[in-house]
């Protein structure tokens, strides 16, 4: 089934895409989708488990149970961050795909019609959400004004356009997994836009990594251990 061809409310949804990656935080990412498809029912959902253990797939197959309209992939192993993220703007068929850690978690709605609204006035944006920036290794840079760095949107909680992405730099596995995708969208010129995420949604912050202790990367296969913060 499409992700975006059932629509569970009477209410005709956005022309938006949300995209979550999850790998063994099954309470994480089912506040998450709950939160979010709270305040938007009929929103089509991709939902990517990768390569995660027992009860992170019993987590995300009671979601697609409770709602029939997510689209479910599963990997048998840990691909990587930044390449289930491409994994799953694959299957998007909106015009607009909003990228949400399974480590967030929505508050109040408006975010995604403020977004939208940023688009249609703006035709080179590319994407919009937590502006930072970075060095070239994605550091976030010790001036926030941009005198030492390069714009970056973290795809923590963003919104893209699928069209301008497919032509970009896809996503890649790092600390940092749009780093060479926002560098290749300044090259064309486009537009990258800062939103008031903290807002809208509440971010635990390396949800994932401090399950972890920090080491989240594609070859880990260790079990979560207790939740830490994990600087980044």
């Amino acid at each position: 089934m499409s992700p975006d061809s059932t629509r569970s409310s009477g209410k005709e949804p956005p022309p938006v895409t949300a995209v979550t990656v999850n790998f063994k935080t099954p309470q994480l990412v089912k506040d998450c989708v709950v939160s979010v498809l709270k305040f938007y029912p009929g929103l089509p959902y991709v939902l990517i488990d990768n390569g995660g253990c027992k009860r992170s797939l019993s987590a995300v197959r009671e979601l697609k149970k409770k709602y029939p309209h997510v689209h479910l992939i599963e990997n048998d192993r840990n691909i990587g961050h930044g390449p289930a993220l491409n994994q799953g703007l694959k299957h998007v068929s909106t015009p607009y795909a909003l990228l949400l850690d399974s480590d967030t978690r929505a508050k109040k709605p408006g975010f995604i019609e403020r977004m939208l609204k940023a688009f249609k006035e703006d035709p080179k944006l590319f994407a919009i959400g937590w502006l930072r920036y970075v060095g070239h290794n994605g550091v976030a840079t010790p001036q926030q004004n941009g005198s030492q760095g390069k714009k970056y949107i973290h795809p923590s909680t963003c919104m893209l356009d699928v069209k301008k992405f497919q032509g970009l730099h896809p996503f890649v596995h790092s600390g940092a997994p749009a780093t060479k995708l926002m560098h290749s969208a300044r090259k064309k010129k486009y537009h990258l836009k800062y939103f008031p995420v903290s807002e809208y949604i509440w971010h635990k912050v390396a949800g994932t990594r401090g399950m972890f202790g920090g080491e989240c990367r594609v070859k880990t296969d260790a079990k979560p251990g207790k939740w830490r913060k994990h600087r980044i």
